[in-house]
């Protein structure tokens, strides 16, 4: 219902920094809008750094008294992350203390990525009837990710250093609800009725990657070596399709209690294909209950219970 513009300025820890600002401008009576922007610079304990920015905007727009939508995007991009040593003791021996903050991994070894969300939630109002209404997308797509390992470390703080590459991959996810609602009042009782609809497709391509042996290395100081180049293997894919149909009821008793039902139906089915093989297609159709209750013993004191598959 006003305008609203905050920024706000970071620092640390490890001389970490970054600048966000959000706003919100209500332009008319029936639309608005909402924005959100950052940039930062992550220093981390080990020496690394990341250059990320995000930004975000949700729109507000009423164009009726009983009906509200409110589309939305989001996306956070990072560049220039070092992947962060990782390291495994032989045989539970104690390494040495290494200094805090001196990078001793592979440079080149960078991360990258972005990730975005975006949507639409709505509401709507049709007599006594309530209905609200989500679609998402969900997607995180790294063009390229490494892992630095240093493996086998002794007393001494000797260790093989291994590096991972991972070449592009990509995580996605469509989902979606439909739900409606009927209230009735009843004296001191209130009861509702749900009924709902929900589905998801979620597809993912991964693996491949490259295994790099940067030799025998002392950590904490290390060993540069120059960026090879990569000959990624084939990428595994696998999709989820998932649909549920609800129906739930409520009861509400005024200084007694209240209570809910629920029964959902879902159909689930997962395809997988890796380099070597498809494999068997998995399924499942359940039916799946939930149940909630509480009784107020006194004013101040409930007992409350639930059930859910």
């Amino acid at each position: 219902d006003k305008q609203v513009i905050s920024p706000a300025l970071f620092y640390g820890p490890f001389d970490s920094r970054g600048v966000e600002v959000d706003a919100q401008f209500p332009l008319t009576d029936q639309f608005g809008i909402a924005v959100g922007a950052g940039l930062y610079q992550d220093e981390f304990p080990w020496g690394g750094t990341s250059h990320s920015n995000s930004f975000a905007i949700v729109p507000l727009w009423r164009p009726a008294a009983n009906l509200e939508l409110r589309p939305f995007f989001s996306r956070f991009s990072w560049r220039e992350e070092e992947a962060e040593p990782l390291m495994l003791t032989a045989d539970g021996a104690l390494p040495p203390e290494i200094r805090r903050g001196h990078f001793f991994g592979q440079r080149w070894a960078q991360n990258e990525g972005d990730t975005f969300n975006y949507g639409v939630l709505g509401q709507a109002r049709f007599g006594a009837w309530t209905t609200r209404l989500g679609l998402f997308e969900s997607i995180f797509a790294p063009p390229q990710e490494f892992a630095d390992l240093f493996t086998s470390i002794d007393a001494t703080g000797r260790a093989s250093e291994l590096i991972l590459a991972f070449q592009d991959s990509r995580f996605a996810s469509k989902s979606g609800e439909l739900r409606a609602s009927r209230m009735f009042e009843e004296g001191s009782r209130r009861h509702t009725i749900f009924l709902s609809g929900r589905g998801r497709i979620q597809q993912r391509r991964y693996g491949g990657e490259v295994v790099v042996d940067a030799g025998l290395v002392q950590i904490g100081i290390g060993r540069p070596i120059a960026k090879p180049e990569f000959d990624f293997g084939e990428q595994s894919r696998d999709e989820i399709h998932q649909e549920t149909a609800g129906v739930a009821y409520q009861l509400q008793w005024k200084d007694l209690g209240e209570m809910s039902l629920g029964v959902q139906k879902t159909f689930y089915k997962k395809t997988a294909e890796t380099p070597a093989e498809v494999l068997p297609t998995s399924r499942a159709q359940p039916t799946l209950v939930n149940a909630t209750a509480t009784v107020y013993a006194t004013e101040r004191l409930a007992a409350y219970g639930s059930y859910t598959e």
